[in-house]
Formats: structure tokens, sequence, C-alpha cells
């Protein structure tokens, strides 16, 4: 498990899936609050991503093996809240072939695209705070897909929650 030197308390997961092959793309935001004095915070993300950029309270970072190092933009007291937004790409790898992002094709070829991660394994195609030691107070999950059809039925996103809208 990563150190506890922050609480996490909300995500906002920002995804753009493709739906021939295995590629993702997004940004996913996370708020937190320190709980002791920092100057970094770490988070999960499989090496199999690039990371293009982290914005918010980052001033730098490093990304080594499966571990974000984001070094805070100024000293955080304990309580002290901030955010970074990491902004990554590429091909979600499978955990011993079921969990993850899965691209999966049912008995009658109809392509299935599914989340099996929680609370472990959730780094495997989002950056996070990996495991179920800090749970966040919410999440936001905004999935983004081709609008097509595949064998003539319409491809449609789902979540858990409640959806507040489709932009078409």
């Amino acid at each position: 498990p990563l150190a506890s030197n922050f609480d996490v308390k909300f995500y906002h997961l920002n995804v753009d899936l493709g739906i021939a092959s295995p590629y993702l793309q997004g940004n996913v935001l996370c708020r937190f609050a320190a709980t002791e004095n920092t100057t970094s915070i770490k988070l999960n993300l499989r090496r199999e991503f690039t990371i293009d950029s982290i914005r918010g309270n980052a001033s730098s970072f490093t990304f080594s093996g499966d571990t974000i190092l984001v070094f805070l933009d100024h000293p955080f007291q304990a309580g002290d809240s901030g955010w970074v937004q990491v902004y990554y790409r590429g091909v979600p790898p499978v955990a011993n072939n079921t969990k993850g992002l899965r691209y999966v094709n049912h008995a009658t070829n109809q392509r299935v695209i599914a989340s099996l991660s929680t609370p472990f394994l959730s780094y495997y195609w989002w950056p996070c705070k990996d495991g179920p030691g800090d749970k966040p107070d919410s999440v936001y999950v905004d999935i983004t897909i081709p609008d097509t059809s595949i064998a003539g039925i319409p491809v449609v996103a789902v979540s858990n929650g409640v959806l507040s809208g489709i932009v078409s």
C-alpha cells in the first residue's frame, strides 16, 4: 500500500475509450487532504501508460514502476486541501486475465468493455491511491465513446451511480 500522508476525498474520471481495440486516453482529478505535513503524494498507475502532464497542486512528478510521485507546488500542512489532475493514455493491461479494464467478446461476438477492479487493481486503468485503505467520499465518471453500432446494436456506456447526462 501507498504511504497515507493524504486522504483522498474525491475522484473525477474522464476517460475516452477505444472500441475496436483496447486503448484509453483520459484524465483523473484527485481532490485530497494532507494528513501530515508533506511536500509530495504518491499515486498508482500501471507502467504501461504514458503520463502527458499533471495539473493542479503539482510542481513536477516522476513516474517509476507503477508509482507516480507528485511533488506539490508548496508544502502542505496537515489538514490542507489540494488537487492534482493526471492526464494519461495507453493500452490498459489486464491482471490475471480477469482484473482491470477488460475488452472481451461474448458468445454472439458482442464486444463488452468492463472494469473489474475494486477495491484493488484500479491502477490498471486509472491513476489512484489503490487499495481499500482510503476510499473517496464520491466519484464522478465521464465516459466518451464513438457514436457507433456493432452488428446493428448501438454502443452505449454505463457506470454505477446516477446518470447525470448524455452528450451527443
